[in-house]
């Protein structure tokens, strides 16, 4: 790759994650009403824009962050035998998941005591557990970190699945599209799609697709992917009276893998522009937005909700629209207090992006400086 498209992609991931992350916000916003409430709602316009952002664009962003994570692991795997890999995952990942999720569980029990989020207060200690690790769902409290449950099964796999020829991954992702349509829980994974855009990441950069990209033009990008969220919001919106669950999900395939291409694009011509600067400033505090957002949304929004109004006012959709921006104000001042406070935890809880720097993992013993840069031999191809 030359130098242009490494700088290129380099800022495109940073770009993509930032984008990305707030969209994910709008799969849990305040909006004052129940989704039966809402698809009742005679305010067709407003209903159409809120269909349009959580299941079209929202959901789609998640796909993008599972193809980077897949195309950046093919680096960091290679320089770091098993142990220290899955160590430093761990540490990334799990650690800061599992801390974010006693958070939750704890504000819910506290606004529980005073009579406020009730409905999604776990009935029992294996609910109250699932809400911390997602043992068989995703849970009713911090919901969107299943998606570092399922990220970091795959990142057990990872240093098999690099050592795989192309042929046997390209098995592999096909099988992984089978079990998502098939929608068959087998519990290794909640959802079966992060583990097939996590191999079309290793698959995209073991077979140079990245590089093709770069140079693809984006209306047409674009233009597929506003066909797809159309037929996705009209079939939301009108309900067949026999719906069928094969062609939903090949139309919800369709639409992750066009929409996430549509990010990524969007997010190479941004990081060609003077904005990249300010990406790259906000990007560390991503995954403490990831991570918090929907504590930030279920505290503040009623607040916020108070002056703006619910679904269905005047005020209302200009608030719905703010709100990711207002999670990530509120992330970047906690990230900016944890720092002051403790650069420690703040390392911690931000998956080793803010604070204190990583320690470097420890050389083992018996390997040479040769076998320790490349634990792993490359894919076929490279």
């Amino acid at each position: 790759m030359h130098d242009d498209d490494v700088k290129t992609v380099s800022g495109a991931i940073k770009v993509a994650r930032v984008l990305c992350i707030l969209c994910v916000v709008y799969m849990h916003p305040w909006i004052g009403v129940s989704g039966d409430e809402l698809f009742a709602s005679p305010h067709f316009w407003d209903k159409f824009l809120i269909y349009w952002t959580q299941e079209a664009v929202a959901r789609s962003a998640v796909p993008l962050l599972s193809v980077v994570s897949g195309w950046l692991v093919l680096s960091t795997v290679q320089r770091k035998v098993y142990g220290d890999f899955i160590n430093g995952k761990a540490r990334a990942i799990l650690l800061p998941m599992l801390i974010w999720n006693v958070i939750a569980l704890a504000v819910v029990s506290v606004f529980a005591g005073f009579g406020f989020l009730a409905k999604i207060m776990p009935q029992s200690p294996i609910e109250a557990l699932n809400e911390l690790v997602f043992l068989y769902e995703r849970g009713a409290i911090n919901v969107q970190n299943s998606f570092l449950r399922d990220l970091f099964v795959c990142m057990l796999v990872a240093p098999f699945l690099i050592r795989l020829s192309p042929r046997w991954l390209w098995a592999l992702l096909i099988t992984s599209v089978v079990w998502q349509l098939s929608e068959v829980q087998l519990y290794i994974l909640l959802r079966p799609q992060i583990l097939t855009f996590f191999i079309i990441g290793i698959l995209a950069r073991a077979s140079r697709w990245d590089r093709q990209v770069v140079r693809w033009p984006v209306l047409p990008i674009l233009a597929v992917a506003a066909v797809a969220i159309a037929l996705k919001v009209n079939l939301i919106m009108y309900p067949p009276d026999e719906p069928s669950l094969l062609v939903d999900g090949t139309l919800e395939l369709a639409l992750r893998i066009s929409v996430a291409l549509a990010f990524w694009r969007m997010s190479v011509s941004l990081a060609q522009t003077r904005f990249l600067d300010l990406f790259k400033r906000i990007e560390p505090y991503t995954f403490l937005l990831f991570c918090s957002h929907v504590i930030i949304i279920r505290t503040i929004g009623p607040v916020l909700g108070q002056i703006f109004g619910k679904f269905g006012d005047p005020l209302f959709l200009p608030y719905y629209f703010a709100q990711p921006f207002i999670a990530l104000f509120a992330a970047i001042l906690l990230g900016l207090l944890l720092v002051r406070v403790s650069p420690t935890v703040a390392h911690v809880m931000s998956g080793g992006r803010l604070g204190a720097k990583a320690r470097q993992p420890r050389e083992p013993r018996g390997r040479s400086a040769s076998e320790q840069g490349r634990a792993f031999p490359p894919l076929a191809g490279e």
